[in-house]
């Protein structure tokens, strides 16, 4: 009988062991102006949001497109309130995040292509444990295309 309520006592101990949910950044993203002209500056924010479990050591990276030049200095992360500036565009920063943790960085470039209707698109990346989440954003170089939809479409 005692050993009868051991190996109860051992599974009802094994039993009580949880998984913990996988980190999940699908949530984050990044935003920038849709059109620039050459020799703008233009601003690109990365909003990187944990909806999963906690993780350590999450790395955000940039990868600028041609035809945009960093400016110095113009790189910060805020996280609970606080806010840093950047490392390279290589790790921005490393962070742990708990679930719900959000970090939001921006960063400014200047447009450099000159050639109309070029596409300027930018990768950044928030990679952990050998994961990966892209975040692409797409700015188009040239004036934008006229939009006819709020005309006056008064006539005879």
């Amino acid at each position: 009988m005692t050993v009868l309520a051991t190996a109860i006592g051992l599974l009802l101990a094994l039993a009580v062991v949880t998984a913990q949910a996988p980190p999940d950044f699908d949530s984050s993203y990044k935003t920038g102006p849709q059109y620039a002209d050459l020799g703008d500056v233009i601003h690109y924010t990365i909003v990187a949001v944990n909806t999963g479990g906690p993780v350590q050591n999450v790395v955000l990276s940039d990868s600028l497109p041609s035809g945009v030049d960093f400016i110095p200095g113009s790189c910060t992360y805020t996280y609970d309130g606080q806010s840093w500036n950047c490392g390279d565009l290589h790790q921005m920063w490393q962070a742990n995040f708990a679930s719900g943790d959000r970090i939001t960085t921006t960063l400014a470039v200047r447009v450099t292509a000159s050639t109309a209707q070029w596409p300027l698109v930018n990768h950044a990346y928030l990679s952990w444990n050998g994961d990966q989440k892209e975040m692409v954003f797409t700015t188009t170089v040239g004036t934008p295309p006229p939009d006819f939809s709020l005309s006056d479409k008064t006539g005879p």
